[in-house]
């Protein structure tokens, strides 16, 4: 009986150590991803002019959104309401976006994006006159947002969440 008892107290300290490391590489894992992680605000349909709750991040980047937005991916000449910009999340997106009143170099910026997406064809490209800042990207669930352009750092994002969004589409 005493066999079992220090047999079983083993086993158990055994996955306790496993649950612990891998708790450790997940956590180490993720404080190496660019951007900043946002709770996730769920994935309602609501109609475009539908009241929501506050997002929890500028630009959002989950929640409730439209799902009738029927826009190509690609350079957005105009501002993409929130909800809609959501529903691009979903799908695995990325959106790049920039501040028009702060932005000194958009043929640069162009000029990446189309590199990016020519590889990766869930982008958008879009100015946002609600941003704090010159350019933010957002992912499922994640935004990084800065003033200097930084295309390592664009690159970099786009490569760790792209088509990472919960409802995968062929596209």
């Amino acid at each position: 009986m005493r066999k079992k008892i220090t047999l079983w107290c083993a086993v158990i300290l055994i996955i306790l150590v496993v649950i612990g490391i891998t708790a450790y590489i997940v956590q180490q894992y993720n404080k190496n991803l660019p951007g900043i992680e946002f709770t996730n605000q769920g994935r309602e349909h609501i109609t475009l002019d539908e009241a929501h709750p506050e997002y929890n991040s500028n630009p959002p980047t989950s929640g409730w959104h439209s799902s009738d937005w029927e826009k190509d991916w690609g350079i957005q000449v105009d501002y993409v309401e929130e909800q809609y910009q959501i529903h691009n999340l979903e799908h695995g997106g990325i959106i790049v976006h920039y501040q028009p009143d702060k932005i000194t170099n958009l043929s640069e910026l162009e000029s990446l994006f189309t590199e990016l997406q020519s590889k990766n064809k869930k982008m958008l490209l879009m100015p946002n006159p609600k941003l704090d800042t010159t350019y933010a990207l957002t992912a499922w669930t994640r935004l990084d947002a800065f003033d200097q352009y930084d295309a390592e750092r664009i690159k970099t994002f786009t490569q760790a969440f792209y088509n990472k969004g919960p409802e995968k589409t062929i596209e």
